[in-house]
């Protein structure tokens, strides 16, 4: 029997009730096109764009039935360009009309474009159960304190109004939505924020500026949808700098004939401080950058304290309160209490635990999908280091969740798994 290996990634994290997944935002791989999957784990599901004609019936329909998907909450059209609404017929008549409960886009306002993709999408979604437009500040409420909320819609941005020459280019017109989902923990409640904005632009040589108003905003947020497939006309210095993404992805295909990602777009990403990675669904044609990883389809996990892309954690800012605070405090990063009682560390395929006094203990080890695996050890522990091996587990290769836990507090710790 070959050595289990494991290899400790990132960082700890605290006050976690459970590892499984919150919300999961599936960036479908449809080469240069955009199709977003959001997916609540008490099953609500939104669909915002399906990309190119074809890609709906041989990318999405698959990507979605291989997810058990069979009806959408939401049906959704960023905007009317081919790239992002050709594949949405193909969905809407693969799934049934009758399956979608909602199919939202900006309407019918001037000017409409004239192309085949248009009159497709038109007459499919009128079909659907409830075909309107979306209402500029209109939030689709989901489960559990979660909520969908559109920030611009037809060249109009909330609390700033029509932004000028809009009504130019397609681009300009396109839907912008904040995702906020808060999850309550003790006294500390977790939030994960996400922004898309299909084609806004944000540098005005070309397009409209409708960046600079969505930053006043759209605020710090977790992870960011790259907006416009990362030309050099989207993501300027001051939406980047107001929002501050950890993650961000980019919907992008191979060989494409817009040179995208652009190497001005990828420079500005490289030299934020706030981005660890940029995740792409491919290559693309265009700029690259050293925080550049190539995944096919990117996907986020939202789970209770954390949030993974791929390998990747990303720990969730809290807001701590009670009655007798005057205010809430926001807190981004690991720390760690000061009177933490439970450390956990993994040395040659073991993991050890240091206790600061005797205590009740239990660990249990879950998959990525939050789904319990094995009871490590749980009972009385007294004060000092504990190992428990883990190589006569015998686990397939991946990526797991070991969650440690004392009366007073949690430590869940992620790791691959390599036979």
């Amino acid at each position: 029997m070959r050595k289990l290996r494991f290899v400790l990634l990132l960082l700890f994290l605290h006050f976690s009730d459970s590892t499984a997944q919150l919300l999961t935002i599936h960036h479908i791989n449809v080469g240069q096109g955009d199709a977003t999957l959001i997916r609540h784990s008490n099953g609500k599901n939104i669909l915002i764009d399906a990309g190119n004609t074809g890609k709906g019936k041989n990318v999405v329909l698959p990507f979605l039935q291989s997810l058990g998907v069979a009806s959408l909450d939401y049906l959704i059209a960023s905007h009317y360009h081919a790239d992002h609404i050709g594949g949405l017929d193909e969905v809407i008549e693969g799934l049934s009309p009758d399956s979608i409960r909602f199919t939202l886009d900006r309407g019918s306002n001037p000017p409409l474009p004239t192309t085949k993709a248009f009159d497709q999408y038109w007459s499919a979604a009128k079909y659907t159960n409830h075909h309107t437009h979306v209402a500029l500040g209109q939030a689709i409420e989901l489960p559990d304190s979660a909520t969908l909320r559109c920030l611009a819609v037809d060249g109009v941005v909330l609390n700033y109004g029509e932004v000028p020459d809009s009504r130019k280019d397609e681009n300009n017109l396109s839907l912008a939505w904040l995702l906020l989902l808060k999850h309550s923990i003790g006294d500390r409640t977790y939030i994960f924020r996400y922004f898309t904005g299909g084609d806004c632009g944000g540098v005005t040589r070309t397009y409209a500026d409708l960046e600079t108003p969505l930053a006043a905003i759209a605020g710090d947020v977790d992870a960011l949808k790259i907006n416009h497939h990362g030309s050099r006309y989207s993501t300027n210095q001051m939406f980047l700098d107001s929002l501050r993404p950890e993650a961000v992805v980019i919907s992008v295909g191979d060989r494409n004939t817009y040179g995208h990602p652009t190497q001005e777009t990828m420079d500005r990403l490289q030299g934020s401080q706030s981005v660890r990675f940029i995740y792409q669904t491919e290559a693309g044609n265009g700029g690259t950058a050293p925080k550049v990883k190539v995944l096919g389809t990117v996907t986020i996990a939202v789970y209770d304290t954390f949030f993974t892309v791929g390998v990747d954690t990303f720990q969730l800012a809290w807001e701590s309160g009670s009655q007798d605070d005057k205010g809430i405090t926001a807190i981004k990063g690991s720390e760690r209490v000061s009177n933490s009682e439970l450390s956990a560390s993994f040395e040659n395929q073991t993991l050890i635990l240091q206790l600061s006094k005797d205590t009740f203990v239990s660990a249990e080890l879950f998959n990525l999908l939050g789904q319990f695996v094995h009871n490590l050890a749980e009972g009385f522990l007294q004060t000092g280091t504990h190992r428990i091996e883990l190589s006569h587990l015998h686990l397939p290769t991946g990526v797991y969740f070991i969650r440690v836990k004392t009366p007073a507090e949690m430590i869940t710790k992620k790791a691959l798994v390599i036979r």
